[in-house]
């Protein structure tokens, strides 16, 4: 798989293209790049799952999104569709800002917080790549900078749970490393038996809590 990771400076420049994830994640500095096996989207993962949410003037929320690897590689695939992040670690935040600089998409944006701070109308797909897992799992954890529990874990998925139960049926929602037994009202199919497409909600009763 190419992907052109920066948008040409001038008629006639060229972008740079982006052939492994080896490659992209020497964009980072080590520190970062180190997470990157573990915690950020393989290429052809964000590929599949960009090519699944994305339409025209589509609004994307990659729920946990680290240094941004999922929406920079999916923004620039789907120029037609606006790719937000939203994470709780400010440094990683930061990150993918000074990523998304350097590759001057402007259809990719990131948010300083966690899901509680998610209001379901400002966005109409999500893409989540486990992203609560570190708050019952010890080996799921990148560091010790923010607050861990497995209250927070219940009330992160409660709030996620009401989101998904706010939006239409034409909603998607695709999900990395996820069992998806409490979420019971989605059609889902399967990728390499990891990456699933839960592609729209059924109707009737809402999800489980």
């Amino acid at each position: 798989m190419t992907i052109d990771i920066t948008r040409p400076r001038s008629i006639g420049s060229k972008a740079t293209r982006i052939r492994t994830d080896n490659v992209f994640d020497k964009m980072y500095p080590p520190i970062v790049n180190a997470l990157s096996a573990v915690h950020w989207s393989p290429l052809n993962v964000a590929k599949a799952a960009a090519d699944f949410l994305a339409s025209p003037g589509a609004r994307i929320l990659d729920i946990g999104s680290g240094a941004g690897k999922f929406c920079i590689a999916a923004g620039s695939l789907h120029p037609e569709a606006t790719f937000y992040g939203i994470e709780h670690r400010e440094y990683l935040v930061k990150e993918a800002d000074r990523l998304r600089a350097f590759t001057r998409l402007d259809n990719v944006k990131f948010i300083y917080g966690n899901v509680m701070d998610i209001q379901s109308e400002n966005f109409d797909h999500f893409y989540f790549y486990n992203s609560f897992c570190e708050q019952v799992h010890l080996w799921g954890r990148i560091d010790d900078t923010v607050n861990i529990s497995k209250d927070l874990y219940k009330r992160y998925r409660a709030h996620f749970h009401a989101i998904l139960n706010d939006k239409p049926p034409e909603t998607r929602l695709v999900t990395y490393l996820l069992v998806l037994i409490l979420i019971t009202r989605l059609i889902t199919c399967f990728f390499m038996a990891i990456l699933s497409f839960p592609s729209c909600f059924q109707s009737g009763k809402p999800l489980h809590r």
